[in-house]
């Protein structure tokens, strides 16, 4: 982390930077020494003019009372000392209830990052998400640059939205797009244009960003992340932009998810139906975030526990995902499961039937190789 600037306020006030709170991929977070309850967003390098223009309209305004709840919005610009845009101040979240929702999407980290983390509690959040991404829209705005670091998660499964200044704004009757994008959460249309650029955002383009951390969320595995079975298997760049949905219903021969994973058979039809549709090829109108907030609601009612092993969860007459996972996965997800796996290998082990003893061949009667000579001898030698 680069040692912060001096920074000042509008009026020219220093702002004094405290200790690094987290370190992004164009932004530092820090505290505000002795200031509690707001942070500095500073970037790493000026921003372009239109971005630093969108910074400055976004901070004019209040936030929109339709996004009031659910996103975090600046409070203020921040400047160097040659007055040119340094930041963003910003009101900051209690860190030790809130995380970034990254730390859901996989099996290992929801360990580390929210021992107490069920299957219906990654749905109340994927609900609270969709819900949070439908305030956005009827606020005239896109998130554009779809991706897990752009919202938090807290112990109580309450979603807030960050990083507006990176979102595709309508702003003072104008649009401003977002800086930049990432691949694995753009649609195969944005694919084409390329992941480095914002342009382009609109409400189909949130609605595949979202349907994949809805999925991720859900089952814990990206849509578009399999197993190929002949030559090397595509970055999600590529498998988004091929249509290589893992679980369409017309999948490509050869492809398939990874042994361990949940599948996809543990979702309701309605829910499975949904992505489906979000990732089809040719592109359709994608389920709204008001759709998934509905659907997921749905399936939060439906969840019951399963009746094999304690806090596991499923839908009524479906698999239950963790089970399903244990049975066919290669690393078990707990100490209790390592015994339990270890004795079906050795079950199995035993379970395999002895090769036949290999056939006697008679000795080979070539003569043998010459001491001396190293190879076959015509005199022999004596051999």
């Amino acid at each position: 982390m680069t040692a912060p600037p001096a920074l000042q306020d509008v009026y020219g006030v220093p702002i004094p930077p405290g200790r690094p709170l987290a370190q992004g991929r164009h932004a530092d977070l820090l505290t505000l020494g002795e200031v509690r309850g707001q942070v500095a967003k500073v970037y790493l390098a000026p921003p372009p003019p239109a971005q630093a223009q969108k910074v400055e309209e976004l901070v004019k305004v209040p936030p929109h009372p339709d996004v009031a709840r659910r996103l975090v919005w600046p409070l203020a610009a921040l400047y160097g000392p040659n007055r040119q845009l340094a930041g963003l101040l910003l009101p900051l979240l209690p860190p030790q209830q809130f995380q970034g929702v990254r730390a859901l999407l996989r099996a290992d980290t929801r360990r580390r990052s929210f021992p107490e983390a069920d299957w219906p509690f990654a749905v109340r959040v994927g609900r609270e998400l969709a819900l949070a991404f439908a305030e956005l829209h009827a606020a005239g705005h896109h998130m554009g640059d779809v991706r897990p670091e752009h919202a938090l998660v807290s112990d109580a499964g309450e979603v807030r939205l960050v990083g507006a200044d990176d979102y595709a704004l309508h702003l003072a009757g104008r649009d401003f797009a977002g800086p930049v994008a990432s691949a694995e959460y753009l649609p195969p249309e944005r694919q084409r244009v390329g992941s480095a650029t914002g342009a382009g955002a609109d409400a189909e383009s949130d609605a595949f960003g979202l349907a994949v951390l809805l999925f991720e969320l859900l089952l814990g595995r990206h849509p578009y992340a399999g197993i190929q079975a002949r030559g090397a298997a595509p970055g999600p760049g590529g498998a988004i932009a091929a249509g290589l949905f893992v679980d369409a219903p017309q999948a490509g021969p050869g492809r398939r998810t990874a042994p361990g994973e949940w599948p996809f058979a543990a979702l309701p039809p309605a829910v499975q139906a949904l992505f489906v549709q979000a990732f089809a090829v040719p592109v359709v109108p994608r389920p709204s975030p008001e759709t998934w907030a509905a659907a997921l609601g749905a399936l939060a009612a439906e969840l019951v526990p399963c009746a094999r092993r304690a806090g596991h969860w499923q839908v009524p007459g479906l698999p239950c995902p963790s089970c399903a996972a244990e049975r066919e996965g290669p690393a078990p997800s707990s100490g209790e499961d390592v015994t339990a796996r270890v004795q079906r290998l050795w079950n199995d082990v035993q379970r395999v039937v002895a090769p036949p003893p290999s056939p006697r061949w008679p000795r080979s009667s070539r003569r043998r190789r010459c001491p001396r000579c190293r190879w076959r001898c015509p005199t022999n030698h004596g051999v």
